[in-house]
């Protein structure tokens, strides 16, 4: 009998409103949010702690930013899928994020159904191509 684990979500966000969101297109995916965390210090210190399959992580944050985090988070495991939310539309900074090794890229303001279609399709991509 084969038993299918379910997928670990950290979400990382300074707003709560935004990780209720994201926390509640997760559930519907039937994927488990393991942590939440407020700053890019606290998502770091949650990933190595508890190895979530993938972190849901904002750009814009305090004590350090989520372009901080991600690189941090890489360096821990190069194989980390982290998917970056952010209301940041610069060129530059969506290429940074892919240079640092980011997975893929949300825009916050994406509607909630498109949301949960992305971090699926990044998801699943990743895990075809393993």
């Amino acid at each position: 009998m084969i038993i299918e684990s379910t997928l670990t979500v950290l979400i990382a966000d300074d707003f709560s409103s935004m990780r209720k969101a994201v926390g509640k297109i997760i559930k519907s995916l039937k994927y488990e949010v393991i942590g939440e965390a407020v700053n890019g210090q606290e998502a770091v210190s949650i990933y190595k702690s508890k190895r979530p399959d993938l972190v849901l992580l904002d750009f814009d944050m305090p004590v350090k930013t989520g372009g901080e985090a991600l690189r941090d988070i890489i360096k821990i495991d190069p194989q980390a899928i982290v998917i970056m939310l952010t209301s940041r539309t610069e060129p530059e900074i969506i290429k940074a994020f892919h240079q640092d090794g980011a997975s893929g890229y949300i825009p916050k303001d994406m509607p909630p159904e498109d949301i949960r279609t992305t971090i699926k399709k990044i998801w699943d991509s990743i895990n075809t191509a393993l």
